[in-house]
């Protein structure tokens, strides 16, 4: 199996916490089979698809305009559609497989629903999605939540979730239940279900997290580690990511091979039901 902490720390090299993120989730997906024609729903800049998945006849959307941009530059995708994931402008069970990687917590409640209804509608009968996301428990170890709580300062804490969710975009963090309730509600047979990203990985995770935000809205420590290292980067200068490799690879390479079943994220295998929603699209 590749090393995906090492492929991760080296295209995420300005955020050691996405990039153990990203590699814990690459690793448990490189188990299950992805048939194609596949669908990549929210693919961000490209890169986790383009890591994990073949690239034979996997299609792609992103609602941003500049995320869609940069993962066509990959060279990856054989289509990318910016678009609404509630509205998708695809016939219906034209995908044979679906990759919801980290986005259904970034839905609000409200469209959950809209969401689901299209995935489901593009699948073909029996066809499968595979979906990752944040649950309810995550951010409970965050280093800074955690202190604020050992000090009793429960305002301090209260206000430092709401911030970090509203900057994550973290809309919908919701138990297992919930989500077990609402695939099985849009006619999703759950095949698998389980919990992954345990309490020492999350410490880890947050801590990297709040000391790469550091500072002023967007002109963070990550955003200006990130400019520096990219304009190396142009000139051909490479050695900060093998750094970054070297380094944070043996301070998280026990996390990331960390087989737990209970954590604040959580892996579904989804698999069509025969009935389904929607017209056809042409």
């Amino acid at each position: 199996m590749k090393d995906y902490l090492k492929e991760y720390l080296y295209s995420f090299h300005w955020d050691p916490s996405k990039a153990l993120m990203r590699a814990i989730e690459a690793r448990m997906l490189a188990q299950v089979e992805f048939i194609e024609p596949t669908l990549d729903i929210a693919c961000g800049d490209g890169i986790f698809s383009s890591i994990i998945l073949k690239g034979n006849s996997v299609f792609s959307l992103d609602i941003n305009l500049s995320n869609a941009v940069r993962a066509q530059k990959k060279g990856f995708y054989s289509g990318i559609v910016v678009c609404d994931a509630a509205n998708l402008p695809f016939k219906n069970g034209s995908c044979k497989s679906l990759l919801v990687n980290s986005f259904l917590e970034h839905v609000a409640g409200s469209d959950l629903d809209k969401v689901l209804r299209e995935a489901h509608r593009v699948l073909i009968s029996g066809g499968k999605a595979f979906v990752t996301l944040n649950n309810s428990s995550f951010g409970k170890f965050d280093p800074m939540q955690l202190f604020f709580e050992k000090m009793k300062l429960r305002g301090l804490s209260y206000f430092w979730e709401k911030r970090r969710n509203a900057r994550l975009a973290l809309f919908s963090l919701k138990r297992d239940d919930f989500w077990l309730g609402l695939f099985e509600r849009m006619n999703f047979r759950v095949a698998e279900s389980k919990q992954y990203f345990p309490p020492n990985s999350e410490k880890k995770f947050f801590f990297w997290l709040n000391i790469q935000g550091l500072g002023i809205w967007r002109l963070n420590l990550g955003s200006v580690i990130r400019s520096f290292s990219e304009a190396l980067s142009f000139f051909g200068i490479n050695l900060q990511r093998s750094f970054v490799c070297y380094l944070f690879g043996r301070s998280l390479r026990a996390d990331y091979l960390n087989d737990g079943r209970a954590g604040c994220c959580s892996f579904f295998i989804l698999e069509k039901n025969s009935t389904g929603y929607g017209n056809d699209k042409n």
